[in-house]
């Protein structure tokens, strides 16, 4: 009988248990952190690879061979190719061919590390320099609904802190006393002209001071401003980061919205159990502004987490799905989606909005929200703008200052590309921040 002579011959069953066994001693060793990532995938292929190791005996011999050879040849081409892709990504960022050849134009010397090998190169210089941690971080650390003892809305205090490169360069901040970026001398003010809520626009994403929104408004205008923004951050986050470090040193909040993608994370954030309790508990917080240390502590371990991250990412091949999904989507056209939104989607923002409103009154603070556009929008005429007519519309209903900057940087403007690095759209240079805050300043100050 055949089953006497199991894996004798058989090197296709070889094969497939082999796998199997390797996948299930994962599985056994470390349970939640395998299971957090693909659960039932993964017992489904474990379960798989065993039926196959065992129907594959009854193959014909010839044919077990041919199909052996096949399999370890694309099991082997597929874990190369995933080693490079991973090689790659974790010492170098992919520079965009049209950047290429704004770049020579500029002779721009761009610096193509990546994120994780220029903290490790300039950590030989500096053992206290940090990188960027988003709140975000912490809405997918293990099961998103599991309750955590602390959710921090802000990064690493007093420290240099790495963000992004989208202009050539790194932009490095030192961080505030609460981990925002900020001079910390802003702090001691004793009154502050602006707060600044807001993702990684707010937070001054991929230039260095002054050119963010905040320090322009610092420089150019005399202006005492504190910015709460961060990167990835969504209305949820924000509102909760609004209430968290409110002091009654203020005077006006500029609430800045970008249409992109800021009604999307809301979808995520509302399943985290300790932001849900921002929304339904005017008296919620967590005393943030108490417990720096710890905050610092658990950035820093998201930080030291990110070779794991590396390690779980190769093993779903995730470098090799997203080469491949960056290739599917790079043929479609995908610009409307963030204006397709559902009408309940919307509502829920406007109800945080409202919040916001709510809390800024009962504090005596000028309330000011900011629109702005998905970029994308402006390259296809086809836009739905359905997102921005009804926010518009219901703030109005709402008594709230609306700073259109649709209209003020680019409806009729056929050089809106000179607001972005290298004329393709990302987050803004030097000359989008600064005319971005000048807008704000002109619509609160001038009107």
């Amino acid at each position: 009988m055949k089953f006497k002579n199991f894996f004798k011959n058989n090197y296709f069953s070889k094969i497939c248990f082999f796998i199997a066994i390797i996948l299930l001693t994962i599985l056994i060793v470390n349970p939640y952190e395998i299971f957090s990532y693909f659960p039932k995938k993964l017992l489904f292929l474990i379960s798989f690879l065993f039926a196959v190791s065992y129907l594959s005996i009854f193959i014909n011999k010839q044919i077990d061979i041919y199909i052996s050879i096949i399999t370890i040849s694309v099991f082997f081409s597929i874990f190369i190719t995933e080693l490079y892709l991973a090689y790659k990504n974790y010492n170098y960022i992919t520079i965009n061919p049209s950047i290429l050849d704004e770049k020579k134009k500029t002779k721009i010397n761009f610096d193509n590390r990546s994120k994780f090998k220029i903290f490790n190169d300039l950590k030989k210089e500096d053992l206290d320099i940090v990188m960027a941690v988003p709140p975000l971080s912490y809405l997918f650390s293990g099961n998103i609904n599991k309750e955590i003892e602390l959710f921090p809305l802000s990064g690493i205090s007093n420290s240099k802190t790495i963000h992004c490169n989208e202009s050539g360069y790194y932009s490095i901040y030192k961080s505030d006393r609460y981990g925002f970026n900020n001079p910390d001398y802003v702090w001691d003010k004793n009154e502050i002209d602006l707060v600044i809520i807001g993702d990684s626009f707010a937070h001054g994403a991929c230039v260095n001071r002054p050119s963010d929104i905040s320090s322009n408004l610092r420089k150019e205008y005399n202006l005492n401003v504190i910015n709460l923004g961060y990167s990835s951050n969504g209305p949820l986050i924000e509102y909760s980061t609004l209430k968290e470090y409110y002091f009654n040193n203020m005077d006006k909040v500029v609430w800045i919205f970008f249409e992109g993608n800021d009604i999307l994370d809301l979808k995520f954030e509302k399943k985290n159990l300790i932001l849900k309790n921002y929304l339904n508990n005017e008296n919620f917080t967590q005393r943030l502004k108490f417990k720096q240390e710890k905050i610092n502590t658990l950035n820093n371990q998201v930080i030291l987490n990110e070779k794991k991250f590396y390690f779980k990412n190769l093993i779903k091949l995730g470098n090799l799905r997203a080469a491949i999904k960056k290739i599917i989507t790079s043929k479609e056209n995908n610009f409307a989606f963030a204006g397709d939104l559902k009408d309940e989607d919307i509502f829920e923002f406007l109800n945080i909005i409202h919040k916001a409103k709510k809390f800024s009154d009962e504090n005596n603070l000028d309330f000011y929200f900011v629109y702005l556009p998905d970029t994308n929008r402006i390259l296809n005429a086809k836009y739905n703008n359905k997102t921005y007519n009804v926010i518009r519309n219901e703030l109005k209903k709402l008594e709230i200052e609306f700073i259109d900057l649709k209209k003020a940087m680019f409806d009729k403007n056929d050089n809106f590309l000179d607001y972005f690095p290298f004329r393709q759209i990302n987050h803004f240079n030097e000359i989008g921040y600064e005319k971005m805050s000048k807008e704000i300043y002109k619509f609160i100050y001038e009107k």
